[in-house]
Order: structure tokens, then C-alpha cells, then sequence
């Protein structure tokens, strides 16, 4: 029984230190992945203005199940498109972010704001997928005052978090 049960252990440790010691994917190839970020309409590109910001991360699940960041990219400001490059064959997930945007994963037809519900992209070796194009919702704002408990006295120098 106890012969059983340090080998259990081992093979507990084991797992547990493959998953932690498990780098980030990291290989490079040949394929690309390329699309457009696109307002919510699918027609008009998401382009520049003063702060804007368009970015693109992409992820492969790493053995245990975690998401991997490939690579990050920006998406070009005068017409919203973009392109990942030197991607090794794999399966991937696609995320867009932007100044005023809800962040999205790559769904198709329609970009997704659950991660679960992101569609994997698949790139061969030497690939080039085009279309991986997204459609982002515009985001909205909270403005308001926070005060102490006392209902008067204003809190500074805080961040507040919206769940």
C-alpha cells in the first residue's frame, strides 16, 4: 500500500511540474493569420484618434489547459487590418482589443466576448488563413463619484473595479 501510494505521489508531482514548467508555445514556422477589426456594423474598419489603441493577441492552450500568449500585435491604424506572422503549424485563438471596445475572442460568423466561446483558428504549415476578421461591440462607460461611508467626504487616489 504505501508502495502505491509514493507513487501516486510522484505521478501527482509530476503532472503538477509539467504543467508549471511547461513553457509558452513558442516554436516559429511559416504560416500567417490575417483580418480586419471591424465595428460592430462588420463594414466600417476600427481605425485611429487621439489615444486609440487596436491590438491583437494570439494563444495556443498550453498541456494543461492554459492559454498561451504567441504573439501580440497592433492592428494598422488607417484601415484596421492585420497580420500575425511566422506562425509554427498549430491551433490557435485570436483576441481584439481596442480604445473603447469590448475585447473579443474570433468567432465566426461574429467575434465573441466569452473566451469560451472563441473558435479555434488553425494554421498549417506554411499556411495563410485571411478573413479572421472581427466585429467589436462598442464599450460604455461609468461615471459617478465614490464616497467614504460617511456619504460626503469623496475617495481619492483609488481604483474602483466594475464586475
Amino acid at each position: 500500500m504505501d508502495y502505491v501510494l509514493k507513487r501516486l505521489k510522484w505521478s501527482i508531482v509530476f503532472v503538477l511540474f509539467a504543467c508549471i514548467a511547461t513553457p509558452a508555445f513558442s516554436a516559429v514556422g511559416t504560416g500567417t493569420i490575417s483580418g480586419t477589426v471591424y465595428d460592430s456594423s462588420g463594414t466600417t474598419p476600427i481605425t485611429s484618434g487621439v489615444g486609440f489603441y487596436c491590438g491583437l493577441v494570439l494563444y495556443s492552450r498550453g498541456v494543461c489547459g492554459e492559454m498561451n500568449i504567441v504573439q501580440s500585435i497592433s492592428a494598422n491604424t488607417v484601415d484596421g487590418t492585420y497580420t500575425f506572422s511566422d506562425i509554427a503549424a498549430g491551433t490557435y485563438y485570436v483576441r481584439a482589443n481596442a480604445t473603447n471596445y469590448l475585447d473579443e475572442w474570433w468567432a465566426s460568423p461574429l467575434s465573441q466576448i466569452a473566451q469560451s466561446s472563441a473558435q479555434t483558428v488553425l494554421v498549417s504549415d506554411g499556411g495563410a488563413l485571411t478573413g479572421i476578421d472581427f466585429q467589436l461591440d462598442k464599450g460604455a462607460s461609468i461615471s459617478g463619484t465614490l464616497y467614504k461611508q460617511d456619504g460626503v467626504t469623496p475617495v481619492t487616489g483609488e481604483s474602483v473595479t466594475v464586475n
